[in-house]
């Protein structure tokens, strides 16, 4: 039987994560957080298959909401789409084509609450 693997496999010695400084400015990351906050914000759930996910905030304690591809917020999917072309490009170089999941608000509201603010 034949093996071929789908990922290249990590090095060590390579960067297994990187940075972008200044992907956003502090109005629009404020504009992203309005947006975040307009959604209807769920609380997040545990467990991998969708029949028995269920809230435990003794494992996870969040609110998650999903920002999705329209007019009003195709900037934010510009931006962040230009970001992990340039990243993947000098990192990695997988063969990637777009994103496969509506953005995902949570982290952000979660570092505007904790932290006050960005």
């Amino acid at each position: 039987m034949s093996f071929y693997s789908l990922l290249p496999h990590p090095t060590f010695d390579e960067n297994d994560f990187a940075t972008w400084e200044d992907g956003f400015t502090n109005e629009e990351c404020d504009e992203i957080i309005r947006l975040g906050e307009s959604l209807d914000a769920k609380d997040s759930t545990v467990g991998s298959n969708p029949k028995e996910q269920k809230n435990n905030n003794n494992i996870r304690r969040s609110l998650n909401s999903w920002i999705v591809l329209n007019k009003d917020t195709e900037w934010v999917y510009k931006r962040l789409g230009n970001i992990s072309r340039c990243l993947n490009g000098m990192n990695w170089r997988y063969d990637i084509s777009g994103f496969s999941e509506d953005y995902n608000i949570q982290d952000i509201m979660m570092i505007n609450h904790f932290m006050g603010g960005i």
